[in-house]
């Protein structure tokens, strides 16, 4: 979970953990990439603000790629970038999810995302 606004990752992380899932946090795409680079943990989906101080969602995506995790990304946002999300789907973002996300629509892609995950 990948979030510069406080309040929003605990409750979102604690959502997570209601569903049973366990999660690491971030609060910019920098900290996230140096614990998926250099962590030990095996990661099988970032939840990424797309707009962060220090690095956002897109280029916290591309860097991802350019060092060959092929983990799959979702990105919230408050912002719209629709001139970018085609770029993004290249990229491996599978899906797209305005701030605050909708429960059930949250739950339902990441269900969809942990699916089509591949081996790296």
């Amino acid at each position: 979970m990948v979030e510069d606004d406080e309040l929003l990752r605990l409750t979102l992380v604690e959502l997570f953990a209601l569903w049973n899932y366990r999660v690491l946090q971030a609060t910019n795409g920098l900290e996230a990439l140096n614990l998926l680079v250099e962590g030990n943990e095996v990661v099988d989906l970032v939840l990424s603000d797309a707009v962060m101080p220090v690095l956002g969602g897109s280029g916290l995506l591309k860097q991802l790629r350019n060092r060959g995790i092929q983990t799959p990304v979702i990105m919230l946002t408050g912002h719209p970038i629709a001139d970018g999300l085609e770029g993004l789907r290249k990229l491996g973002m599978v899906a797209w999810l305005t701030k605050p996300p909708d429960t059930i629509q949250l739950a339902e892609t990441i269900y969809t995302a942990l699916g089509q995950r591949r081996p790296d």
